[in-house]
């Protein structure tokens, strides 16, 4: 999962269908879709007018207190209010992360910083908590996680498949790209690898990932997907070995690369209803239901929770890694670098997530609490 404060833009044709209900007319100031106290660089990156002088522009600003104070533009209808609501609660469920509609709908002169949602011509939002009012444009009312998706974007997110080790699971084709859905700038800003804050594994499964069709000529898919997809998921069988070489796979074993295709690792524990692998954890009825299909928009995968409940963490969490140079504060991104620090800050009953690494961890502990290695590679000793 990617974490970056900058802007982030999503057409609905980059989305999984377009299907926008409402025939509202959009502001004259928003006729271009740049909103007032924003310029447009490099083609389609929205940013603040003051970004070039502004600290920290680059730096992840999550929400103060974990509370996203918020307000409607009045293009919105109720029904549509209502369903952006729906999709907020996505996120609250699994982290500790709080939207808050301001009083009488109005943020303006009650909250410094918030967001205001308003009925657009495009799915776009900033990424993190920028400062002051900040837009999230919503094209797509009537699908509950493409709006959960940008929301993603406002609470941190960026996009999965411009982690800097994309290139180990997936190949980007530029010229599949079609010029007058994308332009060069476009292509730049929206497939390059531009988000170094990685944790976990790459995820194939995240709501935050685009489809293997998103800005490509039609038809798409095809049958050579190298000729049609702008994405191209990574899969190779060295059938001397009858083993999976690409990195999502490496290890399985295959007798045609498409055994080596990542999406199709979906077992289901039918006693439990959860999926073994792929979408670990999550709900199943049968296999199909734990396969992968990249740039989904129907679900939050596994570590699209995790990482959003680590950033926006409940009270009595506490996070260490051995690895972290800077200030110690406990948090996912200021943890403590000692398992003695985290168990002495930690609260009764409190959670304490462990990052990759060998800890000194002897001693006697007689509060209740709960130790996580979320992505495993932890030892305890002395």
């Amino acid at each position: 999962m990617n974490i970056k404060a900058v802007f982030a833009l999503d057409r609905g044709t980059g989305m999984v269908g377009s299907n926008h209900e409402n025939n509202v007319a959009i502001d004259d100031t928003l006729s271009d879709g740049i909103p007032p106290g924003f310029i447009l660089i490099e083609g389609d990156i929205l940013v603040p007018e003051d970004f070039f002088t502004a600290e920290g522009a680059y730096q992840t600003n999550l929400w103060t207190n974990n509370k996203v104070f918020y307000e409607f533009d009045s293009n919105v209808f109720t029904m549509d209010r209502t369903r952006m609501q729906t999709a907020m609660k996505e996120w609250e469920d699994i982290s500790d992360v709080r939207f808050i509609q301001c009083p009488g709908n109005s943020c303006s002169g009650n909250e410094t910083n918030y967001l205001h949602i308003q009925d657009s011509n495009r799915n776009a939002s900033s990424v993190g908590m920028i400062g002051g009012e900040q837009f999230v444009l919503i094209f797509n009312w009537n699908f509950r996680f493409i709006m959960a998706h940008e929301l993603g974007h406002a609470l941190g997110y960026w996009h999965e498949h411009q982690r800097d080790d994309r290139d180990d699971f997936v190949e980007i084709h530029q010229g599949n790209v079609d010029p007058t859905q994308c332009n060069a700038s476009c292509f730049t800003n929206n497939f390059v690898t531009a988000a170094p804050d990685n944790y976990g594994p790459y995820d194939f499964d995240s709501v935050m990932h685009y489809d293997e069709c998103s800005f490509a000529y039609t038809p798409c898919p095809c049958a050579d997907p190298a000729n049609c997809e702008t994405i191209e998921v990574s899969m190779s069988c060295d059938t001397l070995t009858g083993r999976c070489t690409n990195e999502a796979s490496k290890g399985r074993s295959c007798t045609t690369d498409l055994d080596c295709d990542p999406r199709l690792i979906g077992i289901c524990n039918t006693r439990e209803n959860s999926c073994i692998k792929g979408r670990v954890g999550q709900l199943c009825f049968g296999n199909i239901d734990c396969n992968i299909n990249i740039g989904q928009r129907d679900h939050l995968s596994k570590f699209d929770a995790l990482v959003m409940s680590f950033l926006y963490a409940d009270p009595d969490w506490r996070f260490i890694d051995i690895s972290f140079t800077g200030t110690e504060l406990g948090t996912f991104l200021e943890p403590f670098k000692t398992f003695n620090a985290g168990v002495s800050d930690l609260p009764s009953g409190g959670t304490l997530v462990i990052q990759p690494g060998n800890y000194n961890a002897v001693g006697t502990y007689t509060e209740k609490m709960t130790w996580m290695g979320p992505v495993g590679g932890v030892a305890l000793g002395n």
